[in-house]
């Protein structure tokens, strides 16, 4: 019997915080190379053209305190940077509530969690972890990880994170203020590059 093809996940990238400690938006950060919202949306638009998968690649923007500023910019630039926005009303209780917006915005698809505080992530880091997931035959409890080593033996794991679309529902049970490592444990398999 034929395995049926595989969808690319959804790209979410997360900027609803405040940002204070910066004392303006990290999503509109004047740095080489752009904003990092239009960045990350550059990113995941160039790994959906460089993957062999069927199906429209989605982009999910998740804002919230800064909502306005960060739609503005990216219906300005729509035609190079693609997204959907969604706001999210409860950014404060934590960054889990994004996340959990996420799950019941795209409830049946993979999600491949983009902080915006790492703006140097690149379409071929992407590419990368979509091939190794999809590799890993897209496990629906699924978690993968990108890892280096600073020292041998020792990794140290980063972000992006690509979930599983069956970790949803554990997501949705948490509190808005836990991290997500809390559903780690229940991630089957592990997976990391």
């Amino acid at each position: 019997m034929a395995t049926p093809p595989q969808r690319a996940p959804v790209f979410v990238l997360l900027c609803a915080g405040a940002s204070s400690r910066l004392g303006q938006p990290k999503a509109l950060c004047d740095l080489p190379g752009g904003k990092p919202v239009l960045r990350l949306l550059q990113a995941a638009q160039g790994a959906a053209e460089l993957l062999p998968h069927p199906g429209r690649a989605q982009a999910l923007v998740v804002t919230g305190c800064h909502h306005d500023e960060i739609e503005a910019v990216i219906e300005g630039a729509a035609s190079n940077a693609p997204g959907l926005v969604a706001r999210n009303l409860h950014w404060s209780t934590g960054r889990t509530s994004s996340i959990q917006l996420a799950v019941r915005t795209f409830p049946d698809r993979d999600l491949l969690l983009m902080p915006v505080d790492h703006p140097r992530v690149t379409a071929a880091i992407l590419t990368r972890l979509i091939e190794t997931w999809h590799g890993a035959d897209s496990p629906a409890m699924g978690w993968l990880a990108p890892f280096h080593e600073a020292e041998p033996g020792q990794k140290t794991f980063g972000h992006p994170i690509l979930l599983g679309r069956g970790l949803g529902t554990k997501i949705l049970d948490l509190a808005p203020q836990e991290p997500l490592r809390a559903v780690r444990a229940s991630a089957e398999p592990l997976l990391a590059v």
